[in-house]
């Protein structure tokens, strides 16, 4: 495994340090500290009979030599027993995004009633913003699970949304700042008797001092018409304070279009003709402000 450090600090955006206060899930930003894992490293607890079979992967978010999060395989094959469990370990009281609570119940042996809750990961498309307005847990959340013992408890194998554009969010605290971040993974969750997960990547701010948090957002956008064919008019409440990016994505988050806007804009009018019908993902960002995003549709 070959770590390499794709992005220091570019540039400061003021004089004073700014506070995070998002992550866009898949994208690097300047500020940012990220790795691209090179070649992608699976994690894999192979099938073995009446054996216990475990493996673990350590996460440095920024990259300051601190393990911020761990990702666990676990397997565990016996006669009439099975447990395999995917798992992501947040340390420190740092945090992890989740996405439901599912709960397995029975009905036999000694395990009448509930026997066991497992905290499901949130899995987020690329683009998507990461920030606090999404559901937190400081303990294990679950990857992917299935748990059996014979005549007595099965429990339904549950898994991350497995797909090109899924990252887990976290985020992580310094002495003055909470600070975001996104782990690309693929193929989770049971293969071939196998348990594994592969790591494609992480990006996470970089250790910010808190000293001016940045409160501001880009003004509301109005997107129309919606569904669109030829021509997609975004309109703000307002006129640009600064220059802005917009940045327009397919279903699969492979980026289609991207435009400079320039301060003092409050109407722009992408063509759209040479995009296929089908569902997008819009992200308007500025330098020091929360982006405005959402999504628009294709027909014709």
């Amino acid at each position: 495994m070959r770590l390499t450090n794709l992005l220091s600090l570019i540039f400061l955006l003021t004089s004073l340090s700014v506070s995070a206060q998002y992550i866009v899930a898949g994208q690097v930003q300047p500020g940012q500290y990220s790795v691209d894992i090179q070649p992608d490293t699976t994690i894999k607890a192979p099938y073995a009979v009446a054996m216990s079979k475990q493996a673990q992967f350590p996460l440095d978010m920024n990259g300051d030599g601190i393990v911020d999060f761990e990702l666990h395989v676990f397997n565990n094959n016996g006669l009439g027993i099975k447990v395999r469990h995917c798992y992501i370990l947040p340390l420190n009281d740092n945090e992890v995004a989740i996405a439901y609570t599912d709960s397995c119940f029975s009905t036999a042996c000694d395990y009448e009633g509930l026997v066991w809750e497992f905290t499901m990961v949130r899995a987020f498309d690329y683009g998507q913003i990461i920030d606090n307005n999404v559901n937190w847990a400081d303990s294990l959340v679950y990857l992917s699970y299935d748990r059996f013992f014979t005549g007595c408890l099965y429990c339904d194998d549950q898994s991350f949304a497995d797909s090109s554009t899924n990252y887990i969010g976290v985020r992580y605290f310094t002495s003055t700042d909470t600070v975001y971040g996104w782990i690309k993974v693929k193929n989770v969750g049971s293969i071939a008797g196998a348990v594994t997960c592969t790591i494609e990547a992480i990006a996470g701010e970089s250790g910010t001092s808190g000293t001016s948090e940045i409160q501001t957002n880009v003004p509301n956008l109005r997107v129309s018409p919606n569904p669109a064919s030829d021509v997609l008019h975004l309109e703000f409440d307002q006129v640009l304070p600064s220059e802005a990016l917009l940045e327009i994505w397919d279903r699969f988050g492979r980026p289609v279009m991207q435009h400079h806007l320039s301060a003092h804009t409050s109407r722009f009018s992408p063509g759209i003709s040479t995009l296929a019908e089908g569902v997008y993902i819009y992200s308007v960002r500025s330098a020091g402000a929360l982006p405005a995003s959402g999504k628009f549709v294709v027909a014709r």
